[in-house]
């Protein structure tokens, strides 16, 4: 017997997960991600989680300096490890996530740039195992 819906849907597969949370500390090099193209992958990120900020988003900013919104998160949830799912297409090469904190409305509701985490994506060759 065959499902027509399931006959067509990709394997399931492990999602490839990097950390962030050590990212550009101490003056290191920007840590390099190797993965496929056109293949999602999941970073570990620590938000610098802070009183003053109610709401926090996050912003991945490919080589050709687009910046594209991935999620927004509360105080709350700022202050446990994130897995943020990105996935970079076929477009390897230099990337930033971005951090923003933003005040409560009647704090004035500012916004500011907390964090840029550099990283970068190379594809290499996948490895079959038997």
């Amino acid at each position: 017997m065959t499902i027509p819906h399931l006959k067509e849907s990709a394997s399931p597969r492990v999602l490839p997960m990097f950390s962030l949370i050590l990212a550009n500390t101490r003056g290191e090099r920007a840590p390099e991600f190797v993965t496929q193209p056109d293949e999602p992958l999941g970073l570990y990120v620590d938000v610098p989680a802070d009183a003053a900020y109610s709401t926090y988003d996050l912003r991945l900013q490919d080589p050709n300096g687009r910046t594209i919104p991935l999620r927004s998160l509360s105080y709350a949830e700022a202050q446990k490890t994130q897995v943020v799912v990105i996935n970079p297409g076929k477009t390897a090469g230099n990337y930033s996530l971005i951090i923003f904190g933003h005040t409560k409305p009647e704090q004035g509701a500012a916004s500011t740039e907390l964090v840029r985490l550099q990283f970068a994506i190379a594809f290499g060759l996948k490895v079959l195992q038997h």
